[in-house]
């Protein structure tokens, strides 16, 4: 082979890989990723391939949520007889099973 059809065949190898390189993605702990569009409906959770023209690509927060407030002392709640009220709130969400919640979302 002569060195100048070596050169476009290099050429097309180097974009070929870092076209690939472009289209990986990599999903965060805690987060799913689901692809919608050719090929049907995919879910991952460490990393994807998708193609951008193709495919849409979609993060969903899968990860414990905790929601804590209290209102004690000076900060308490005072009620119009002018008692104060001392009051907490503690919330936890937790997501459903992730790869049937993230199907259902990608559907909608």
């Amino acid at each position: 082979m002569t060195p100048l059809l070596l050169i476009p065949i290099a050429l097309v190898l180097v974009l070929g890989i870092g076209l690939i390189f472009l289209c990986i993605r990599k999903i965060q702990p805690g987060r799913a990723g689901v692809i919608t569009g050719w090929g049907g409906v995919r879910v991952s959770f460490d990393w994807m391939l998708r193609f951008p023209v193709l495919q849409s690509y979609h993060i969903v927060d899968i990860s414990v949520k905790k929601l804590e407030i209290q209102r004690k002392g000076k900060d308490g709640l005072i009620c119009k007889d002018n008692s104060a009220q001392t009051s907490q709130l503690h919330s936890t969400s937790v997501s459903k099973p992730a790869r049937r919640a993230c199907a259902r979302f990608s559907r909608c």
